[in-house]
Formats: C-alpha cells, structure tokens, sequence
C-alpha cells in the first residue's frame, strides 16, 4: 500500500425536495477532519456548514491508518451495486506522490458501515455527524431522543 496523504468522501443528496437538497465533503489528513455542507437552497431548516478540527493526537493518527486501510479496500471492492434515487458517495485517496483514486457508489451508507464507524470517533463531540457518514442506526438514535 503507497502512503496516503489524504482522504476525500463526498455525499449528495438524492431525489427528493430542493429545499433539502445538498452537497457535503469530509476531507482527513493524519493530523486533521474538516467538514463542508452546502445546502443547494440555503433555508432556516437547511444552513451551510464548516468546521476543520486539527490535533498532534497519535491516537487520532492511528484513526487515519485505520480508515486509508478502510478506503483502500472499498476502492478496491469487486462490487457494482446500484440504488436508484440515492446521492452518490464518492471516495478519493490522495497519495504522498500527488497520484489519486476515486470512486463513485450508488449505495446507502450502510453499506460503509465499519469504515464510517471509524471516521466517527475522528469527530469532534460537540459537532453533527455528518450528512455523507450517516448511516440507519444514525436515524435511529435521533428517532428514540
């Protein structure tokens, strides 16, 4: 495996209402996680996001050794699964070298389940998860508070 120097995981929203249409992007380096959530209409119920959280933490940095492993393996997955009215998940590894993969599904994010579940502990408590991370057991907590 090269050595990576960041990871990109873009969310879209799907067939659904303008209003709560959207675009988001986590970027991770091994010292950092920024978050970025564009609402296509901007309302009170749908803001713009942004938030980047850095840290020296060596634990946060064997979070990131996790999830390049994770994301290598997903790009590499022998899947071609597809749902239709989903926003694409698109992943994109960034080597030391400058070279990139990327990789598009067309899958709910229950299918990233572990990867995501890494990337979770990576965030701030006192910031959302984001929209692209979300997976049903996220919907599941909001609906028992």
């Amino acid at each position: 495996m090269a050595d990576i120097k960041r990871i990109t995981i873009k969310g879209e929203s799907g067939y659904g209402l303008v209003d709560q249409a959207y675009s988001d992007k986590v970027t991770i380096e091994s010292g950092s996680i920024k978050y970025e959530y564009v609402p296509v209409i901007e309302s009170e119920n749908n803001i713009a996001r942004k938030w980047t959280y850095k840290t020296t933490n060596p634990i946060f940095n064997c979070f990131f050794t996790e999830v390049s492993n994770a994301v290598e393996a997903i790009i590499n997955w022998d899947l071609d699964g597809f749902c239709t009215d989903i926003g694409a998940i698109t992943f994109t590894i960034t080597y030391v070298d400058r070279s990139k993969r990327t990789r598009d599904f067309y899958l709910p994010g229950d299918e990233f389940t572990d990867c995501f579940a890494i990337i979770k502990q990576m965030i701030p408590a006192y910031e959302s998860i984001p929209e692209v991370l979300r997976t049903s057991e996220d919907y599941i907590d909001e609906d028992e508070e």
